[in-house]
């Protein structure tokens, strides 16, 4: 579709005609609700206007807006479950504008389309609005997001309202929330760190996603990935008493403390779905555990166990399941964690079909494990990645040429549901950066037209920001190709670790080329970052860290330079100019503090990261004392190993 109306509508509809005529744009908009009852009807005039808010509100002349909620409608082809049929909607754009569906979902939907082509018809200043109909409806019944609020986070609620907002925008319709202890249980509130979600605050996101139509799902940890739970009073409950990743299923008391957070957890959610983890585990191996059975039978009895917990609730079960995969099998899927084929067989032979797979896919989309999983009796929800948590900055063209094959290829392999993962956003990363990703889940989940790669960005850049052109993509293109090592040298390491392994060649520690232009380069992305925000027309709260990854970089430049000029410095005898270089390194270094302190004030990110860079700002202050009382003569054979073993000394 060439008309830049709507060619930048996320996600793209299916079915759009265009008619003879057009109409004038008009300001506002007037309301007449047809539905069957005075509830739907009120629900429906509350999601009109706080969808459309912007047009709602404004004076005369007005269009009319006619909602008609009609649960005999035939939208989407005879034959789609009620599931996607229920979503459906039809847009009609004329003299007056009308949006049909079958329930208020569909509507909600409508209203999403006809926000963005208000949207585009301002961006484009246009003075009348070309007649046309759309017929649409989505490709999955079930399109969300996770986010991760258990790796060093605080729950902020406003950025939490503005997360549900632009999923509901993009036609998303639930939101993981994954917890492990930052959620206030109330069987035990001891375990929950200060600033983390409580049951009211729960219940209140809740009811707020529910008016844009968006399920909240909380996501616990039951079996592996309890390190954050296992403390305390709960430490009994350890497979191993060494290691808190793992709670030991035979332990007399591991039920009961389970069965207990399942209670809280629906109490404050009241969510049709519960998702226990039960990815990465390697419990069913103690004394314990072999004398109750082998490691596959207690891996599918204690599943089968939680699942009834969660049904007794009214609710169901979400897992993942690596843990009944063998790589033997799947060589080619990097969501596999069982043993042998075998076990993996034996125990997926086991487990209630009435539980569904989240099936995690962040490089590998073609592993054939959804067929796998179908194929065994299960509905299969596909779990791709923004694959943050092992590259070093926004992997754009990584991700972007993962997470179109991995939903593609599962839906071809019968998966229902799409759940797009955001794990461990710390060292540096912000939730809000990546914007661009989810963009392209929600098109996937909702769309099979053909996806094309070299239009996305600018489709994305013009829907959610209201940018001309694709900004985004040539920060984040050019940040993907800085070699910056954040997760060993950022924060993790002292501050004079620069020194960083190239994958490629061992020998040429690419230490070297941080030194050459990573400071410029730096600076280059945080002028960018500035830019987009500047010309963002709208949703500019999503580009206020966009600067991140360029103060990484400058941060890790400036540490690499100094620290050469340092030496340098020290060897002539120059004592200022060494102290000058520290004094650069502490200067980068605050900056990063800075935007760290906003991040974590703002989206509740950076929880550990401050104290990070807080001890890099305080070995500078130290090596500055150090190198003020270091003796002419042993300034002059200063080195960095003199450097390192000061800070280890003091």
């Amino acid at each position: 579709m060439t008309d830049p109306l709507i060619a930048c509508l996320i996600p793209q509809p299916r079915i759009i005609h265009r008619q003879p005529g057009t109409d004038p744009v008009v300001p506002s908009l007037t309301l007449t609700v047809q539905a069957p009852s005075l509830f739907e009807q009120s629900a429906t005039e509350a999601a009109a206007d706080f969808i459309l808010k912007p047009w709602m509100d404004r004076q005369q002349p007005a269009r009319r807006l006619i909602l008609t909620l009609d649960p005999s409608l035939t939208i989407a082809p005879r034959g789609t479950g009620p599931a996607i049929a229920d979503q459906a909607y039809a847009l009609a754009l004329g003299r007056d504008i009308r949006i049909a569906a079958r329930s208020t979902a569909g509507l909600r939907h409508g209203l999403q389309t006809l926000r963005q082509l208000l949207e585009s018809a301002t961006d484009a200043t246009l003075s009348h609005l070309p007649r046309l109909s759309i017929s649409d409806w989505p490709r999955l019944a079930t399109r969300g997001i996770h986010l991760d609020l258990a790796r060093e986070m605080e729950y902020r609620p406003a950025h939490l309202r503005k997360v549900v907002e632009h999923l509901a925008y993009l036609k998303f319709n639930t939101l993981h929330l994954y917890l492990e202890n930052k959620f206030v249980f109330p069987s035990a509130p001891e375990l929950a760190p200060p600033g983390v979600l409580t049951p009211d605050q729960a219940r209140d996101l809740c009811r707020f996603a529910a008016r844009l139509g968006v399920q909240i799902i909380p996501q616990i940890a039951t079996l592996g990935h309890m390190e954050h739970l296992l403390q305390g009073r709960f430490a009994e409950l350890r497979e191993n008493p060494a290691s808190s990743f793992n709670l030991c299923p035979s332990h007399p008391n591991a039920r009961p403390f389970l069965s207990a957070l399942i209670t809280d957890i629906h109490a404050a959610f009241k969510a049709p779905f519960i998702h226990v983890g039960y990815d990465e585990a390697h419990s069913g191996v103690c004394p314990r555990c072999q004398q109750k059975g082998t490691p596959p039978e207690i891996l599918a009895d204690h599943l089968n166990w939680l699942n009834a917990q969660i049904r007794s609730q009214g609710a169901r079960t979400l897992i993942y399941g690596d843990q009944f995969l063998s790589t033997a099998d799947f060589p080619r899927s990097d969501a596999i964690n069982g043993s042998s084929p075998e076990s993996a067989r034996q125990a997926l032979a086991r487990v209630d079909r009435n539980i569904i797979i989240t099936d995690w896919h962040y490089t590998a989309p073609y592993g054939g494990t959804v067929r796998h999983l179908v194929n065994e009796g299960f509905e299969v929800h596909i779990a791709p990645a923004t694959n943050i948590y092992w590259h070093d900055s926004i992997p754009l063209h990584r991700g972007h040429h993962w997470i179109v094959p991995t939903i593609d290829n599962a839906v071809a392999e019968g998966a229902s549901g799409v759940m797009h993962t955001n794990w461990e956003y710390y060292r540096g990363q912000f939730f809000d950066n990546f914007w661009y990703f989810q963009g392209l889940s929600a098109e996937r989940g909702w769309t099979d037209t053909l996806h094309d790669y070299a239009t996305w960005g600018r489709r994305f850049a013009r829907r959610f920001w209201g940018l001309a052109e694709d900004r985004y993509s040539e920060l984040a293109g050019l940040a993907e190709s800085l070699p910056t090592g954040r997760r060993r040298f950022f924060v993790d390491s002292h501050v004079l670790a620069v020194e960083i392994p190239s994958a490629l060649n061992p020998l040429y520690p690419e230490w070297r080329q941080i030194r050459f232009d990573h400071t410029e380069t730096g600076e280059e992305l945080i002028r960018q970052a500035r830019q987009v925000k500047r010309e963002a027309r709208r949703n500019g709260d999503s580009l206020r860290i966009l600067d991140m990854p360029g103060q990484i970089a400058r941060y890790l430049g400036v540490r690499a330079v100094a620290r050469e000029a340092l030496i340098t410095c020290a060897q002539r005898g120059d004592r200022s100019g060494a102290l000058h270089q520290l004094a650069q390194m502490r200067q980068a270094a605050c900056q990063i503090l800075n935007r760290l302190e906003f991040g974590f004030r703002v989206y509740g990110g950076a929880v550990q990261d401050r104290s990070r860079i807080q001890t890099h700002i305080a070995d500078l202050d130290r090596l500055v004392r150090f190198v003020r009382r270091l003796p002419a003569t042993s300034l002059r054979k200063l080195n960095v190993e003199t450097l390192i073993t000061a800070l280890k000394k003091n």
